[in-house]
């Protein structure tokens, strides 16, 4: 171990021969983002916080298993009355005829770690054209809409956000919650009163697998109030069977309460972010996010794009073994290595791992948060063995 462009190159080379990657992106991916950095949007930005957390402690094929897992539930909430339409979902029914159009829902976005979306959020079916009038239903909305409106927008009902004039295929929801896949309709007639219009819409609508809540327009009307509280009940019932689903996957409630936590309030989680520019400033504000420390948000930031790398406990035992790799005495080299923590990281320590990824940078002409990952995995999976190394107490 010599720390040179040959050594380095072969364990890239035979890491990449093995058809190995590293953390939640391949290392063509890892390093097209270090090299150009991508902004994610606010789902992506909460999954890959979601993978971090659920790295600490676990192999990394297990990390990708239950994160996976996770992402499927956060997209796809726990829902009712999924009964789909003859024919398939993907068609509506408009006076009396029948549009078809294709679904976009199950294919990852590029640059998002292993997300498999459904029809569910932001990839609901959508007709274009009736984007314009739900524009102006907006602007002209009725006062029972406009009443419940002001009750809800801002994220005052359990700080769930929603959208007023959905388009959702061929048709315009009142109100949704993607986070919960929940639609909110205000009837202006009796529930016992429905058309084959509204029949359709609803059926439609839930072979979403959307849960649909209808409130009265004369309640609303009476008491803006008492409705909103109504939803909010009822929302939090839905919150905390999505909670549970979650645990079933992966029973730790610290972490599964700081993975939703950070989805729900994800978009202005990621324009904090984004809204910084000093990477000291980014790392500070990773820091402060639920069940993410130091090291782990230096972690996040480098799958974020940011150049950074992260000093886990191989990466530190590199550092020690570069700096002392001349040193003749082995009581210094013990010294330094009995200041390894994984937990906190001492500045002696760091220094010693900045040396190595200067150094590195220069022999290869590649980001250090490449060189990280690449470092990282040949210690996991045994390509550098650190026995040699490090100092080892003698047996007594």
């Amino acid at each position: 171990m010599d720390f040179s462009r040959d050594w380095f190159f072969d364990l890239d080379a035979r890491l990449r021969g093995a058809g190995l990657d590293s953390d939640a992106q391949s290392f063509d991916e890892i390093l097209e983002n270090l090299r150009a950095r991508k902004i994610y949007d606010a789902d992506a930005f909460a999954s890959h916080c979601a993978y971090v957390i659920l790295a600490g402690g676990f192999s990394q094929k297990t990390a990708k298993k239950i994160h996976e897992k996770i992402m499927n539930i956060l997209f796809n909430p726990p829902r009712r009355d999924a009964t789909p339409l003859p024919g398939g979902a993907d068609g509506a029914a408009v006076g009396g005829e029948l549009m078809q159009f294709s679904s976009v829902g199950g294919v990852p976005r590029r640059g998002e770690v292993g997300i498999k979306k459904s029809v569910i959020n932001h990839e609901l079916p959508q007709n274009k054209n009736l984007l314009n009038r739900a524009k102006t239903l907006r602007k002209a909305g009725s006062l029972p809409e406009a009443l419940l409106w002001r009750e809800i927008r801002g994220r005052q009902i359990n700080g769930l956000d929603f959208d007023r004039q959905k388009v959702i295929g061929n048709y315009i929801a009142d109100f949704y919650c993607a986070d919960l896949g929940v639609v909110i309709e205000i009837d202006d007639k009796s529930h016992d009163i429905k058309d084959v219009y509204d029949e359709r819409r609803e059926s439609y609508l839930k072979s979403l697998g959307l849960n649909i809540i209808h409130v009265s327009a004369k309640d609303v009307l009476k008491n803006p109030g008492a409705v909103a509280d109504g939803l909010r009940a009822q929302l939090q019932s839905a919150k905390s069977n999505l909670f549970g689903a979650l645990l079933k996957i992966f029973n730790n409630k610290n972490k599964i309460n700081a993975i939703c936590k950070i989805w729900e309030n994800r978009e202005q989680l990621r324009d904090g972010y984004y809204g910084l520019d000093a990477l000291d400033d980014k790392l500070n504000y990773l820091q402060k996010l639920p069940h993410i420390g130091k090291i782990t948000a230096n972690h996040l930031a480098r799958n974020l794009g940011e150049d950074v790398v992260k000093y886990d406990i191989w990466i530190q035992r590199l550092g020690v073994a570069f700096a002392t790799q001349c040193a003749n005495s082995k009581a210094q080299r013990a010294i330094l290595e009995s200041k390894i923590n994984n937990g906190e990281l001492c500045d002696e320590i760091k220094s010693a791992c900045d040396d190595m990824f200067a150094h590195l940078c220069v022999e290869t002409g590649l980001p250090r948060g490449y060189i990280d990952v690449v470092l990282w995995k040949s210690c996991q999976v045994k390509l550098i063995s650190m026995d040699d190394y490090l100092h080892k107490p003698p047996v007594m």
